[in-house]
């Protein structure tokens, strides 16, 4: 592929870490090869009290959402779910260095919705011989992407992740792209990886990119409801399948017991050819996605994890 997209390389960034800090990333990694990830789990209980008691701007973060999921908790019951999300927060992240350091046989992914995706995207494929118009996998920030991507390691078309690249990326995202069909797209690169994007949607393949975070390209979202209150979302997803016919897949990953995760499949958004720059023309297509996302927070309360205040208009 030869376009300006690779004619410009983007330099990786510092990732801006709201939690933790390089000294006890590698107290935990250490922690996890010495045992896997229960040593790990048990560790974190104590670091995560510490960590919230003494640090107000991880308490900050967390409230935005904190106060919108739970509305009537305040002082110590505040703290208490707060304490929950971080808890979370930090068993994702140490089944994804697990992944890194031991393996994907660390983390056990599931999908129920499995046959149903494969038939999906084989009728798409079937209906459109000649006129590749791919899927687009709409993802959040919840659960385990890592786990995401390894439930859905059956899908028969290469599948390219939009997100951006920091100088310290977990390396379980190199060792993926090398390995398997799976490949990376930089938000953070020349028009934030569009044309990237638009490439390999004409090839038939499949891009995953995240529906609840506005990242600098995207200054001028949607305001929509979420949580009881109006907040900003990206809705160039719902733009590009307008351009392409690709359909929107609205997928969640959920963390069970022990190491166990679920990927489901929440819906089909299709969103008609042609509907142009107006911003407004997505407004539905967006509110649609919105319902499914509240839906898994009111499910899965611990497991979202947008530590910004994507309510500050």
């Amino acid at each position: 592929m030869n376009n300006e997209s690779e004619a410009r390389p983007t330099e990786r960034k510092e990732n801006p870490r709201q939690f933790g800090t390089g000294l006890g990333l590698k107290i935990f990694y250490w922690f996890i090869r010495a045992g896997g990830q229960k040593p790990a789990y048990a560790l974190l209980y104590v670091v995560v009290f510490y960590y919230l008691l003494f640090s107000p701007r991880a308490r900050s973060s967390a409230s935005h959402y904190i106060s919108k999921r739970f509305p009537d908790a305040s002082g110590a019951m505040g703290f208490m779910h707060t304490y929950r999300l971080i808890l979370s927060l930090g068993r994702g992240l140490i089944d994804s260095a697990a992944v890194s350091i031991k393996g994907p046989s660390a983390m056990n992914a599931t999908c129920p919705d499995k046959e149903a995706l494969y038939e999906l995207i084989n009728e798409i494929q079937g209906q459109n011989k000649g006129d590749n118009k791919g899927i687009i996998l709409l993802m959040s920030h919840a659960g385990c992407w890592q786990a995401a991507m390894s439930a859905l390691d059956f899908i028969p078309v290469p599948l390219n992740m939009v997100m951006q690249i920091y100088q310290d990326h977990d390396n379980y995202l190199l060792l993926k792209e090398k390995s398997s069909n799976i490949k990376v797209i930089d938000s953070s690169g020349y028009l934030g990886g569009t044309i990237e994007i638009m490439n390999a949607l004409a090839r038939g393949e499949g891009v995953s990119v995240m529906g609840d975070r506005l990242f600098d390209t995207e200054k001028n979202g949607l305001e929509a409801e979420f949580l009881g209150a109006k907040a900003r979302f990206p809705y160039s997803a719902f733009r590009i399948a307008s351009a392409t016919g690709a359909p929107v897949l609205v997928l969640f990953a959920s963390k069970l017991k022990g190491v166990s995760y679920r990927v489901e499949l929440s819906k089909v958004i299709r969103v008609p050819r042609g509907l142009g720059r107006k911003k407004e023309a997505y407004q539905p297509y967006l509110e649609d996605y919105i319902a499914s996302l509240e839906q898994y927070c009111d499910r899965f309360p611990y497991q979202f994890f947008n530590f910004y205040n994507m309510w500050e208009l």
